[in-house]
């Protein structure tokens, strides 16, 4: 009887088995390929990445310690940008297709001669990848498709992230400098020693006009570089430094410029006038001997003769 039972056991455990597999809800069709990465390229490969709409492009390559914008002075781009158009863009889950065809492409704007943004992928003058993105369903939506492929996609990202222009992906930080261990003004030289800074005579600078001068310089902002008409009339002003700064064994000039409360910088190391907001312009041009050592405070006077002790 115990084995009658076990051997039962056994076949109900068998067709159990065998009505999961029967039942048990396959992934639909796709389902792998909706996993996959809208393109396979390796970021460390690509050295030159080439962002197109329908009248404008705008370039960028790496160098040795960073990537720029050859046709924007050379200039710094932001490293969180190029690191989103690097790995975070093209790893996106591609998901499901919605459409394939000629037309598709077109009516989504993603064809080879009808895009709102194209991605390209150098590596030296071998193109590695491209991705076309065009129309947007809904919000935070926009309709892809990758390099030489047919499908059109749908992915959560807006176009205006990729916009041609210059200004967006600079890195605004660019001229920002910590731990400077001496600046000169007009009429001041200070230096740090010990914890403190001094003047060239050993006094100790006030405390808060210097932390106001050099948070000026650690988180000083640029907004642009200044266009061709305003740089040429900047440089026609030969204005000189209104700060010379040192740190480490490198040494900077600010040059600092107000056109029609308009307000312009330039560092010696960088040949371009860059706009800065008033405020930044503020911090670094409003130092000066009166404020940096400021004379004894005249309301504290002596001991009034009614007050001696009788």
């Amino acid at each position: 009887m115990k084995r009658l039972t076990n051997n039962l056991l056994i076949v109900l455990a068998v067709q159990l088995l065998a009505l999961a597999w029967v039942f048990w809800p396959n992934p639909p069709p796709g389902a792998a390929d909706a996993e996959k990465p809208l393109l396979t390229v390796a970021g460390g490969q690509v050295d030159r990445l080439l962002i197109s709409a329908a009248d404008s492009k705008l370039e960028m390559r790496r160098d040795e310690d960073a990537w720029r914008m050859p046709d924007y002075h050379n200039l710094v781009v932001q490293d969180a940008l190029v690191e989103r158009l690097l790995a975070e863009l093209p790893g996106m889950n591609r998901g499901f297709p919605i459409a394939g065809s000629s037309s598709a492409k077109q009516r989504f704007e993603v064809a080879e001669d009808n895009f709102q943004r194209r991605v390209q992928y150098f590596a030296g003058s071998e193109q590695l990848a491209q991705l076309f993105l065009g129309t947007s369903p809904g919000f935070r939506q926009i309709h892809v498709r990758p390099g030489q492929e047919e499908q059109v996609y749908s992915i959560e990202f807006n176009s205006y992230d990729l916009p041609i222009n210059s200004t967006h992906w600079l890195d605004k930080t660019l001229l920002q400098l910590e731990a400077p261990s001496a600046i000169s003004g007009v009429d001041y030289r200070i230096h740090h020693s010990e914890d403190q800074w001094l003047g060239e005579d050993g006094v100790a600078a006030n405390e808060t006009a210097v932390e106001r001068l050099v948070n000026g310089l650690a988180s000083l902002r640029v907004t642009g570089a200044a266009d061709d008409d305003t740089a040429s009339i900047l440089e026609e002003m030969a204005a000189p430094p209104v700060l010379s700064v040192s740190a480490g064994d490198t040494a900077y000039d600010y040059h600092l410029y107000e056109i029609e409360a308009a307000y312009y910088v330039r560092r010696s190391d960088i040949p371009v006038y860059f706009a800065l907001s008033k405020f930044d312009y503020d911090r670094l041009n409003d130092s000066n001997a009166s404020t940096l050592f400021p004379p004894p405070d005249e309301g504290a006077a002596t001991e009034p003769e009614s007050a001696a002790v009788e």
